[in-house]
């Protein structure tokens, strides 16, 4: 993938490639009910070499490109269905990683919002809004 021998990796190797090259939109979202919108939003990047007011930048910015910068101090329990899917999305973004694997991203959706989060998808697919 991407001219890495994945096979030929060690585990750890091969999380970090994860880390690195994929980004994790889950069905059931997988949001941690303790953690504000933006912690939630910042977890991908706990592993990686950067201050906490870089990851909080990114995890706030991740949230502007779905539309919920307002909400980031916000809890899981405190938004809607849809705008936890919306932030799912985000925490899968917030690395820019090259590869998105998303399970029904836009299930939970109305179809404004889903169109959106289409587009947006869209353009990360073709190298747009990074």
């Amino acid at each position: 993938m991407d001219g890495v021998d994945i096979y030929a990796r060690t585990s750890d190797e091969r999380a970090d490639f994860r880390k690195t090259f994929i980004g994790f939109v889950f069905q059931n979202f997988h949001l941690l009910p303790y953690l504000t919108l933006a912690e939630n939003v910042m977890l991908p990047l706990a592993i990686v070499n950067m201050g906490k007011k870089e990851k909080l930048s990114a995890a706030v910015d991740a949230l502007a490109r779905v539309g919920l910068q307002a909400k980031a101090a916000r809890l899981p329990n405190q938004i809607s269905g849809g705008e936890q899917e919306r932030v799912a999305i985000a925490r899968a973004i917030v690395n820019r990683p090259p590869i998105i694997l998303a399970d029904e991203p836009t299930g939970n959706l109305d179809t404004r919002t889903g169109t959106e989060i289409m587009k947006l998808l869209s353009a990360l697919n073709h190298g747009e809004s990074q």
